[in-house]
């Protein structure tokens, strides 16, 4: 993380047509519009209201004195919206979706008249966004739900978006670099959920919230892949919103289950090659989600629970022993392009010590299956044993979220997720334990509370702690030894845990001042590593011929093939047991004293970020709007 004090300042002025209210807060919506007569003239002191379908949530406003009505910190949701003005029919929009961070305009036109008829508008609101230079798109409950994504992971919708790459590099273990938006850095990008920060503070992985969240529990969200307003900030890269469903005046619920098998799956071609049996895949994917009042118009739950459990089997491959060097016989490509094989004989004779074979080392080679792949290893001493691997997945989620409106200005939400989560990885060899089993606990709750203060101010606080909690258990917990070119006959693999709590402190205050929507807000992380890793806390040795006075060249021979040579020194190394590269690291505690071996290395540290911002939508005219603001940060 970072070590220094770094201070930035970011600046942006962006002129563009229309008119709405910049979306200010990582969880709301927001706005707009004017509101003129059939001759195009802007209608004073008109009143708009607008009603959220599902929670009877109603907000209120008026025209200013160019028919302009704006309304910031809209919760995201489906609403009506009424229009009155005296000597106009009243107007009404119905089912308009107002969208996390979207900022939506549209002008509503009223028709002089009886007041008690009302013209109902059937076209929707404008969706291209005519307000800021921001680019990104929101994506809805309908297509989460529908869109189909392998393990029903939602953040894999992230890179559906123009500028979105996934670039992995194939190793199976994600970096920084897996992930990418308009080329920038994949830890450049910020996650949030309703408001609050769930990045993966260490690695910087893009397009992951480190706590769950599942397919039935989000309500949309949008990516902004480039020009973020200066409430976005952090990072350079996508600034990623979503926002948890919430219940309504209605009950609703759901009861889900997807099942995969290895009906579907086919064999491997190197699988048939070894003759090794198709793998076995059965994946469960299960849940339900449940919502409704506690206290209609007023108190709303949502809860939502999904698991998944994985029995199936991967493709493993290791390098091991072949059934001649098992015997004390070593072959060798020689000058002529053919194979020559030495005998325990020819091999004491190669040995400068004259003792050969190693009694030690055969007993170990004796240890390790029989090799069925010739793909592998060096094709005569060293070849591939493939075998199907139990793999093992038990994820539990727990999600729940409640609304409260204190009256028709106040509102709070709390929302908690929690994991439960293991996945055992496949053996060194069959019957061996798991090298890793990896485990999940991560958790974090977040509270908002929305205050109308007045019709032209409206302030969204929020806190939230976001608590990474990850451990990778390994097989073994003492020193390890083995041959180069040959997968050591037990995991040599340490546990390691990381647990990282995030707390999350947020404010945006949007203040609507004639043709200006000032923005004002800060953001605070305060974060703490607790690292703790056996990884380098065990010795290690290896055969290695290149430690060898003169890297081995005594044990080579005249009509050794150049391009066998160092798979030949391998090989030959190992059946002599010579175990002549050691390797110990030491470990020291902040007075300089060594730690003791088979101490795991513990690691605290922090990091605290405090942000602040400003930023202004000035409407210059009913076509044309200025844009600027000003982000300073602090990372400490």
């Amino acid at each position: 993380m970072r070590s220094s004090k770094l201070r930035a300042t970011m600046l942006g002025i962006v002129v563009l047509l229309g008119f709405a209210v910049p979306a200010t807060g990582q969880a709301f919506g927001s706005i707009g519009g004017t509101i003129r007569d059939a001759r195009g003239d802007a209608i004073v002191g008109a009143t708009v209201t607008i009603l959220n379908t599902a929670t009877n949530l109603s907000r209120e406003t008026q025209t200013n004195e160019r028919g302009v009505w704006q309304m910031a910190q809209v919760p995201p949701g489906t609403y009506d919206i009424k229009v009155a003005a005296n000597g106009f029919r009243p107007a009404t929009l119905e089912a308009v979706a107002i969208q996390v961070n979207t900022p939506l305009s549209f002008d509503i036109p009223l028709e002089a008249g009886d007041v008690t008829e009302t013209v109902e508008i059937v076209s929707g609101a404008e969706t291209i966004n005519r307000t800021d230079a921001t680019i990104g798109n929101t994506i809805g409950e309908k297509q989460i739900r529908q869109l189909p994504i392998e393990g029903r992971n939602v953040v894999d919708l992230l890179s559906l978006q123009p500028g979105v790459t996934k670039t992995d590099p194939g190793d199976g273990h994600d970096d920084q670099r897996s992930g990418a938006v308009n080329g920038a850095r994949g830890d450049q990008s910020n996650v949030t959920l309703d408001g609050i920060d769930v990045n993966d503070q260490q690695e910087g992985l893009p397009f992951q919230s480190v706590i769950p969240v599942t397919l039935d529990s989000v309500q949309e969200f949008r990516v902004v892949t480039s020009n973020a307003n200066a409430d976005g900030g952090r990072g350079a890269g996508a600034q990623v919103s979503l926002v948890t469903k919430s219940g309504s005046n209605e009950f609703h619920g759901s009861a889900y289950e997807f099942h995969r098998n290895t009906v579907t799956t086919a064999n491997s071609y190197f699988n048939n090659l070894a003759g090794v049996e198709r793998p076995k895949l059965l994946r469960n994917v299960f849940g339900g989600s449940f919502g409704g009042p506690f206290w209609k118009d007023r108190f709303f739950f949502f809860v939502n629970y999904e698991g998944r459990r994985d029995a199936r089997e991967d493709s493993v491959l290791r390098t091991v022993p072949s059934a001649l060097l098992r015997q004390g016989l070593l072959r060798y490509e020689n000058t002529s392009g053919g194979v020559t094989t030495l005998d325990p004989g020819d091999i004491a004779d190669i040995d400068p010590l004259g003792i050969g074979v190693s009694a030690v080392a055969q007993s170990i080679f004796q240890q390790y299956p029989l090799p069925n792949d010739v793909t592998s290893g060096d094709g005569l001493n060293f070849q591939g044993f493939r075998f199907k691997a139990p793999v093992a997945v038990r994820n539990n989620t727990y999600i729940a979220r409640a609304d409260f409106t204190i009256n028709d200005r106040n509102f709070i939400f709390w929302r908690g997720n929690l994991a439960d989560n293991a996945e055992d990885f496949p053996p060194q060899f069959p019957g061996g334990p798991p090298r890793y089993r990896d485990i999940d606990n991560s958790r974090g709750y977040a509270i908002g509370y929305t205050s109308l203060i007045t019709d032209s101010i409206t302030n969204s606080f929020r806190y939230g702690l976001t608590r990474q909690g990850l451990e990778s258990a390994g097989a073994s917990s003492e020193a390890s030894f083995g041959f180069r070119g040959l997968d050591s006959i037990v995991a040599n693999t340490y546990s390691s845990s990381r647990v990282i709590p995030t707390h999350n402190v947020a404010n945006d205050l949007t203040w609507i001042k004639g043709s200006h929507t000032f923005g004002f807000g800060t953001n605070m992380r305060f974060i703490r590593f607790h690292t703790k890793s056996f990884d380098n806390s065990f010795p290690f040795t290896r055969s290695n011929s290149s430690w060898l006075d003169g890297t081995g060249e005594e044990l080579t021979l005249p009509d050794l093939s150049s391009t066998f040579e160092v798979a030949y020194l391998d090989a030959m190394v190992a059946t002599l047991g010579l175990l002549d590269y050691v390797f110990v690291q030491y470990s020291y505690d902040r007075e300089g004293n060594s730690l003791p071996i088979g101490t795991p290395v513990v690691r605290d540290f922090a990091a605290n970020e405090y942000e602040l911002y400003v930023q202004d939508s000035w409407k210059i005219r009913p076509n044309l709007v200025l844009s600027g603001g000003l982000r300073w940060s602090l990372y400490s």
